[in-house]
């Protein structure tokens, strides 16, 4: 898995969108945050480590 540290979010808003986009990808209205991050650590079970 990632450990993540938060750079910078931003949330989607539908005036900056084109007007097709909202009806086709966000019918209800819940518009989502996009978040950028600074990767801290990846962590890999054993057995994934096994066929590096």
């Amino acid at each position: 898995h990632y450990e993540c540290k938060v750079v910078h979010k931003n949330d989607v808003l539908p005036p900056e969108l084109a007007s097709d986009i909202p009806p086709a990808f966000y019918p209800q209205g819940d518009y989502h945050r996009i978040f950028y991050g600074e990767i801290m650590r990846v962590c890999a079970s054993r057995a994934i480590r096994k066929h590096e």
